[in-house]
């Protein structure tokens, strides 16, 4: 059996020819978008890969709410007025008199 190695040799200059690459974690719960610059990378120095989380402005469909800015977004979407909204700012919709619970998009927006 041979050695696997999951990392580049450090002899080689660039581990990507894309200077910025970009992972998404679709979770049940939250979703995380990070990113790693290439040119931070260097093997030679260490063998760590840095990774940059990127924060989401969430909106809120209510015009008083006030706006979050994280790098967890929830796993929800929403339409309202047929705008689309994301994140954590929609879990208070539940119980509201507006919020229509497993309506299909469809019927939402016109």
């Amino acid at each position: 059996m041979s050695k696997i190695r999951i990392y580049p040799l450090a002899e080689q200059d660039k581990i990507t020819k894309d200077p910025i690459n970009i992972g998404i974690d679709l979770g049940t719960t939250y979703t995380l978008m990070a990113t790693v610059d290439a040119d931070n990378v260097d093997f030679n120095k260490a063998n760590q890969i840095p990774v940059q989380f990127v924060r989401f402005p969430q909106y809120s469909p209510f015009e008083y709410d006030q706006t979050i800015e994280d790098e967890k977004l929830a796993s929800i979407v929403a339409f309202y007025n047929g705008k689309p909204y994301a994140g954590n700012n929609l879990y208070h919709l539940k119980g509201h008199s507006e919020f229509q619970l497993k309506k299909t998009c469809s019927t939402i927006v016109k």
